[in-house]
């Protein structure tokens, strides 16, 4: 091996490769994830917590539904502050059982 091609082997100081972040759609059944858009708004609707979005549709969780998809409990009220503290930001929705991510939604991915 030439002393060339031994240099240009040498990873270079600070180049990392990037972390790939699993998506929660691959942990719910039929998962799909949705565009990224902004959160414009939140509202608490009985066991369900709709999300205006920067897209201009209206997102919906239904809570039972979420528990169910991600196997775990879930409140009304975490999902609502979770989302709440997320308004003005991107985001991309997952949504279970092959449902639309455009309408429905049981997890967010953060952008």
């Amino acid at each position: 091996m030439s002393f060339s091609s031994f240099v240009s082997s040498l990873p270079v100081v600070g180049s990392v490769a990037p972390v790939v972040r699993p998506s929660v759609a691959s942990s719910v059944p039929r998962g799909r994830v949705s565009a990224a858009v902004s959160v414009v708004a939140v509202h608490l609707a009985g066991d369900s917590v709709r999300v205006a979005c920067g897209d201009g549709r209206v997102r919906v969780c239904r809570v039972p539904y979420a528990v169910r998809a991600l196997g775990r409990p879930l409140s009304v009220d975490a999902v609502f502050a979770r989302l709440s503290a997320r308004v003005g930001s991107s985001v991309r929705f997952v949504s279970a059982f092959g449902y639309s991510p455009d309408e429905w939604f049981v997890a967010v991915e953060a952008v």
